[in-house]
C-alpha cells in the first residue's frame, strides 16, 4: 500500500500524466484530506504558472553563463590551492 509520502512524491506525476501508480494516487487523495489540499495546490499554482507570458532570454545568455562557470572555475581552483587563505569565506566575490 503506498503512503502519503510515496503519493505526494507522485502528484505532479499525476498532474501531468505520467505518475507510476495514477490508481492508487487517486485512491490516497479521496481518503486523505491533507494529500488532496497539496495536490489541488499544485494544480492551482501550476494553471497560474501556465497564464504567465513567456519571455525570450537575453541572446547571449549561453556566453554570459559560461563566462560565469569559467570565473567560478577559477575561484573555486584558487581555494583548492595552498593559496587559499582559509580565514576568510570561498566563493563569489
Amino acid at each position: 500500500m503506498m503512503t502519503c509520502d510515496e503519493c505526494l512524491e507522485q502528484l505532479f506525476e499525476l498532474i501531468e500524466r505520467e505518475a507510476e501508480e495514477p490508481e492508487v494516487v487517486r485512491e490516497i487523495l479521496a481518503r486523505c484530506p491533507e494529500c488532496r489540499a497539496l495536490f489541488d495546490e499544485m494544480k492551482a499554482a501550476l494553471a497560474d504558472v501556465s497564464r504567465l507570458p513567456m519571455e525570450e532570454p537575453p541572446s547571449d545568455i549561453d556566453e554570459l553563463v559560461l563566462q560565469a562557470a569559467r570565473e567560478r572555475s577559477t575561484r573555486v581552483a584558487a581555494c583548492r590551492s595552498l593559496s587559499c587563505p582559509r580565514s576568510k569565506p570561498c566563493g563569489p566575490t
